[in-house]
């Protein structure tokens, strides 16, 4: 375990793409170098950073305590290790990067591990994966405040996701100051800082669509160190307390949506409002999967994960110009389509369906 801290320079987060959601849109030449592996493996260290002002949650309470510490894991590429592993503190491949970064936020009850199948994936295809893991959402916490069941204690603990776009933009100051050459970090220098996306889960991706699209989170989203140029909303939902307001204008960075239309924890019709709520972004798609549960999509359980895998990568190979060439907003169009499991909507493509015929219920039987 590390520690570490940095300032950085601040900007508003916003961006622009040529990409659009169903229609073929020029893209830059990869910066990949040529000779980088098809696949990398992956190498994984963590890091323990103190929240200035930061609060967390008195579960029992719904309190506020003073003081707030993040551990945070980086996955990166490597070529050291197995193809089906995680190896601690492996030696960076280097000489190929530096490599675009993509910040994931998890759901509640859950850890960044429990998302491995996926964020390893991305790593294996040439990004750098930041992981924060929040002090009150996390499985461990939890579960030893009586797990989700116990409901006064999963909403006390719940409602911490509001302090978690700050978190968001404190990790990428920290890593912004770890990526300096000279910082005697294990990733120094490995990180492409100008190239960053933003992904949640669940609760994960309500927060970062609100860092990024909502007005009350305008603050937090000045303290971005950089603007990110891609957002992934995986079964998320807007905020909807007083003060939360949603909206997107062509300067704001793509933005790809995976919802399930049987999910029952994240209903779609919430994920559907969010689609909506930001129609001046002219780049967005919309993945419905036919049938899938909130959470087995986006820990390696097929068939969905695999479409899951395949159009979150191909949407940031994209928008952050990694393995581009020939890639286009069609690419992600096709990387999300599969004949009676996925289905694509966005930008020059089908509407979304309206919100009521998305459903929500148990699951029907998986295809076959």
């Amino acid at each position: 375990m590390q520690a570490g801290s940095g300032g950085s320079t601040t900007s508003q987060a916003g961006g622009s793409s040529t990409s659009g959601g169903g229609s073929p849109g020029s893209r830059p030449s990869s910066s990949t170098p040529t000779s980088a592996p098809a696949s990398f493996r992956v190498g994984i260290t963590s890091y323990r950073w103190s929240e200035p002002g930061g609060v967390t949650v008195n579960p029992q309470t719904g309190g506020a305590l003073p003081g707030r510490s993040l551990t945070v894991e980086i996955r990166y590429p490597t070529l050291e290790g197995g193809t089906a592993t995680e190896t601690s503190a492996a030696t960076p491949a280097s000489r190929f990067g530096p490599y675009p970064v993509v910040v994931f936020a998890h759901g509640f009850e859950t850890m960044p591990a429990t998302y491995a199948p996926l964020l390893d994936a991305w790593v294996k295809a040439g990004f750098v994966v930041v992981s924060p893991v929040f002090p009150d959402e996390n499985e461990v916490t939890v579960q030893q405040d009586g797990g989700f069941q116990s409901n006064a204690v999963a909403t006390n603990l719940e409602s911490d996701e509001v302090n978690e776009p700050a978190d968001i933009a404190f990790v990428l100051k920290q890593v912004e100051a770890l990526d300096s050459k000279g910082s005697g970090a294990l990733v120094s220098g490995l990180l492409d800082m100008a190239k960053v996306a933003l992904a949640g889960q669940s609760d994960g991706a309500n927060v970062v669509a609100g860092l990024v699209f909502d007005s009350r989170f305008s603050a937090q989203r000045a303290e971005l160190p950089v603007a990110p140029k891609a957002v992934a909303v995986l079964s998320g939902e807007p905020f909807q307390e007083e003060g939360d307001s949603y909206s997107a204008s062509p300067a704001s960075p793509p933005v790809l949506f995976v919802q399930s239309n049987a999910d029952t924890c994240n209903p779609p019709e919430q994920a559907a409002l969010l689609y909506t709520d930001l129609a001046g972004d002219p780049f967005r798609w919309f993945v419905e999967l036919l049938g899938a549960r909130h959470l087995p999509p986006y820990i390696g359980v097929p068939p969905y994960s695999a479409i899951v895998t395949r159009v979150t990568t191909t949407f940031f190979e994209l928008e952050l110009g990694w393995h581009a060439k020939g890639l286009s907003g069609s690419s992600v169009t096709a990387a999300g389509t599969s004949p009676g499991l996925a289905a694509v909507y966005g930008s020059s493509l089908p509407p979304i369906p309206n919100p009521a015929d998305l459903g929500c219920g148990p699951p029907p039987p998986l295809p076959g």
